[in-house]
């Protein structure tokens, strides 16, 4: 399966990113792409969000592995997105 995001702006006019990514990569290789097309320095921290139905925040997906109130995280660099798409239906 072939993921196909297509990211723009509010901020800036006709701005537009494209990225296609399979079931093999990683949020991190998603990330990477998106900072270097972007000209971003890599050591910033980022996170995605996952909405659930309604649109709002409902898993993090972080750089670093918070470990806070030992709840489970997911961490970039272990997500697959084929994983993702694994529990998508499950949510």
């Amino acid at each position: 399966m072939i993921f196909h995001f297509q990211i723009i702006s509010q901020e800036i006019k006709n701005f537009q990113l494209e990225v296609e990514l399979s079931t093999k990569n990683t949020f991190f290789d998603f990330h990477s792409i998106i900072q270097k097309s972007l000209g971003y320095e890599s050591h910033q921290l980022a996170s995605f969000f996952i909405p659930d139905l309604r649109g709002l925040k409902e898993k993090e997906i972080s750089m670093l592995d918070l470990g806070m109130n030992g709840g489970a995280y997911l961490i970039m660099q272990k997500l697959f997105f084929r994983i993702l798409y694994m529990l998508r239906g499950k949510s």
